[in-house]
C-alpha cells in the first residue's frame, strides 16, 4: 500500500506533467490574427489593449511577441509576464524586417503642420500638439520624444500609423536651439541671433 503523502507527490507531479504538456499542444493565440476575445487570453491583455494590439498590426504586422511593447502599458515586467506564459505567439514572424512605412496620402509634417492637423496623428492630444509647436523644429520623427509623455512605446506607435513625417530634414546645427531662450547654438558655419526672432545663416564657403 503506498502512504499517503507518497501518493500525494505522485499525484502533483502528474498533474504538472499533464499541465506541461497541454501547454505546449494547445494552439497558441497568434497576435496578428488573433480576435478581441482570443486576445484576451493573454495575460494582461483586456479589452482595451486588444483593441490596441488589432490597430497597432493593421498598421504594420508584430513581427515577435517581444514587439507587445508598443502596447500602452506594456513595459518589459508585463511582458516577461506574457512570454512566461507562453500562449502569446507570431507565426509569420519570420523574414527580414518589414520597411519603414510610407503614407501613401499627404503626411502630417510636425514642422509645419497646426495643432489641428498634428492631433490626426495617434498619442497627440491638444496639449502635446501646443507643446510639438513650441519645440520646433525637428529633425525627424524619432525627435517627438523630447515631447513631455512621449517615450519609445508611444513613438512606436507614432511610427506604425505611418502618418507623421518631417518633409524638409534640417541640418543638424540648424535644429540646435536652446528652447528656454531662442538663442541659436552654434557647431559650424556662421550663424546670427535677434532679440525676439533669431535669424540662421549658414556659411557653405
Amino acid at each position: 500500500m503506498i502512504p499517503h503523502r507518497r501518493f500525494s507527490l505522485w499525484l502533483v507531479l502528474l498533474l504538472l506533467v499533464s499541465a506541461s504538456a497541454h501547454a505546449q499542444t494547445a494552439p497558441c493565440v497568434d497576435i496578428n490574427t488573433a480576435s478581441e476575445e482570443q486576445l484576451q487570453r493573454i495575460v494582461h491583455i483586456g479589452p482595451a489593449r486588444a483593441k490596441q494590439v488589432i490597430a497597432l498590426r493593421a498598421q504594420t504586422p508584430f513581427r515577435t511577441v517581444d514587439e507587445l511593447v508598443k502596447v500602452t502599458g506594456i513595459a518589459e515586467a508585463r511582458l516577461r509576464d506574457i512570454k512566461a506564459q507562453a500562449i502569446a505567439c507570431v507565426r509569420s514572424g519570420t523574414g527580414d524586417p518589414p520597411p519603414t512605412p510610407v503614407p501613401t496620402g499627404p503626411c502630417v509634417d510636425i514642422n509645419s503642420a497646426s495643432e489641428e492637423e498634428l492631433q490626426r496623428i495617434t498619442q497627440i492630444g491638444p496639449a502635446r500638439a501646443k507643446s510639438l509647436v513650441a519645440l520646433r523644429p525637428f529633425r525627424s520623427v524619432e525627435d517627438l520624444t523630447r515631447i513631455s509623455g512621449i517615450g519609445d512605446a508611444r513613438l512606436a506607435q507614432i511610427k506604425a500609423q505611418g502618418l507623421a513625417c518631417v518633409k524638409n530634414h534640417l541640418p543638424l546645427e540648424l535644429v540646435q536651439v536652446s528652447l528656454a531662450h531662442r538663442q541659436v547654438v552654434p557647431n559650424r558655419g556662421v550663424f546670427e541671433a535677434y532679440s525676439s526672432t533669431p535669424k540662421l545663416h549658414h556659411d557653405w564657403r
